[in-house]
């Protein structure tokens, strides 16, 4: 046998990491996430609402494709933005760096839940409560109107 192997020739390097090298990212990459501390249930709504918005549409197989992502023991933001790069295009680098701060934010609270995440639900439950309560008597004086009405 004459020549190189692959591994020896620069032609067939590895792709990603000069695509890494060549790609700048923000300085919180660099900070490693314990998976284990994420939960991870908690975050999917997040997950799923932010590549609706980007995208326009539910896509079931974009979702399940970053979920699937971190469910892995060692992730990499790096490696991940590059490989969402072809589903969301212009809107990977800010959807990652949105899900990496909480990805990192979530590792440091206690019960694995990210503080914006847990701040959003606080927020948007005494006004949900409020609504669907007011909905509720609105509905309730509908009701008893149209039993008066069928009274008469």
């Amino acid at each position: 046998f004459r020549g190189v192997s692959a591994d020896q020739d620069g032609r067939f390097g590895d792709k990603m990491k000069k695509m890494i090298k060549s790609t700048k990212f923000p300085a919180h990459f660099e900070t490693k996430v314990d998976m284990k501390k994420v939960n991870l249930d908690v975050m999917l709504p997040w997950i799923t609402e932010q590549v609706s918005e980007y995208l326009g549409f539910e896509d079931e197989v974009v979702i399940g494709y970053v979920e699937s992502q971190l469910r892995e023991t060692d992730v990499d933001p790096k490696k991940m933005q590059l490989s969402l790069t072809g589903f969301l295009e212009a809107n990977t680098p800010p959807f990652m760096r949105d899900l990496w701060a909480l990805l990192v934010s979530a590792q440091e609270n206690e019960h694995g839940i990210p503080t914006k995440v847990k701040e959003d639900a606080s927020a948007s439950s005494p006004a949900a409560a409020r609504e669907e309560r007011d909905g509720r008597e609105r509905s309730g004086r509908r009701r008893s109107r149209s039993r008066e009405r069928d009274r008469r």
